[in-house]
């Protein structure tokens, strides 16, 4: 088996070469979908934007689930 990654958008090695070898049966392609988006950004950028969305999703569950939590925390003193 052979393993590639796509590590801050780097490839060390080709996958699409690696795929068209047939020269392993079995492939484990690891990518991260938050690094690659229609408009170009920066790293950084897509960074603050995937840590942003995963507060804001938390922040969503615990207000399903806590009486009033904007009473206690608003929203846009956190994110």
């Amino acid at each position: 088996m052979k393993y590639i990654s796509d590590s801050r958008l780097n490839w060390r090695e080709d996958p699409i070469e690696i795929i068209e070898s047939g020269k392993y049966k079995k492939l484990h392609i690891l990518t991260h979908p938050f690094s690659y988006s229609i408009n170009k950004k920066s790293m950084e950028t897509k960074l603050r934007d995937f840590i942003k969305k995963a507060i804001d999703d938390r922040y969503n569950i615990i207000d399903e689930n806590f009486t009033a939590l904007d009473q206690v925390i608003k929203r846009d003193e956190i994110i």
